[in-house]
């Protein structure tokens, strides 16, 4: 991914999310080691089961079994090449309140409001929103290397690409 290019992750189901509903319909198999897993998968899948009866792990990886989060994301961006990927955040508000401004206003706000606080303060604490989908947009910003040891190896500037 080139310096100053947006990468929109969306629809990519969430790793830590208890129903994993992309490949095999199965609550919690995302938190069980990988034999049981893919035990599970082949045998009580509700969705794709033809494609679930594969004896291939990998082809199951592929499929969306075990989905992503948005750290490794960022960390195999990172990995990829010269940069620094970051989340971008909505404008004017963070990305709790842009969930909430796009539900509806007249069904079950109060719990709406609830939820949006929850997706909030995991936003803080663990630098991710819990949904069934990842559904974020990351820019890749150049890092160029510099000598002070007070601006921590490098400085960010923004591309116009």
């Amino acid at each position: 991914m080139r310096s100053g290019a947006v990468l929109l992750v969306n629809q990519t189901p969430c790793r830590y999310f208890p129903y994993e509903h992309h490949s095999t319909g199965l609550w919690f198999i995302n938190y069980l080691p990988d034999c049981l897993s893919f035990w599970l998968a082949r045998n009580f899948s509700r969705v794709n089961p033809a494609e679930n009866r594969s004896r291939d792990w990998n082809e199951h990886l592929r499929a969306g079994l075990r989905g992503g989060t948005e750290a490794e994301i960022i960390r195999n961006l990172r990995r990829a090449g010269a940069g620094r990927p970051s989340i971008i955040q909505p404008r004017d508000c963070d990305r709790a309140a842009y969930w909430l401004s796009r539900t509806s206003p007249e069904r079950r706000r109060a719990i709406k409001k609830m939820a949006a606080a929850l997706f909030r303060l995991t936003d803080k604490l663990a630098g991710t929103v819990p949904s069934m989908n990842l559904d974020v947009a990351i820019r890749k910003d150049a890092c160029v290397p510099h000598g002070s040891a007070r601006a921590g190896g490098c400085i960010l500037t923004h591309s116009a690409a």
